[in-house]
């Protein structure tokens, strides 16, 4: 049985050792303020290489989430392109599986009509004692005129 316990997984961000909110509205806020931060510090100090490392850590967070939104709408559109091109051409695959099953069903009806005329050749051979080339004779008559034999009430069909 599958377990139908729920697992959380939390992501806490700390800068500059506290914690930012989780959210990019949040991560822009604080990486603009590092951005006003390094615009005032000395090229090269331990203290800008420090505050670029972080700019660059809430860039790549930043970027993750665009390439995260980039892949769901890219299998969005997937998605919606594969029902347009089933809509599109639902006519014609739900009209190829009905020739496909009326072939079907006309070649199971040829088949029970074939063994309808075995049969009855069968019951016309007891009748009249006939067989080998004179009942297939009847019967070849019998397919290709429609003809009856015997008496007017009776055909090899019947």
């Amino acid at each position: 049985m599958a377990s139908k316990s729920t697992i959380n997984k939390r992501v806490n961000i700390y800068i500059n050792g506290r914690e930012v909110s989780n959210d990019i509205k949040s991560i822009r806020t604080e990486m603009q303020k590092a951005v006003n931060d390094i615009a005032r510090m000395k090229r090269g100090s331990d203290e800008y290489n420090a505050k670029a490392k972080e700019i660059r850590t809430l860039k790549a967070i930043i970027q993750e989430h665009n390439q995260q939104l980039r892949t769901t709408e890219q299998r969005w559109s997937s998605l919606n392109n594969a029902a347009n091109g089933l809509k599109k051409y639902s006519g014609i695959i739900l009209s190829f599986v009905g020739s496909l099953t009326g072939a079907t069903l006309g070649f199971q009806k040829c088949a029970e009509e074939a063994e309808k005329f075995e049969e009855n050749l069968d019951n016309l051979s007891a009748l009249t004692g006939l067989g080998g080339k004179n009942l297939s004779w009847l019967g070849k008559r019998d397919v290709c005129k429609n003809n009856r034999v015997g008496n007017k009430n009776q055909t090899i069909g019947n």
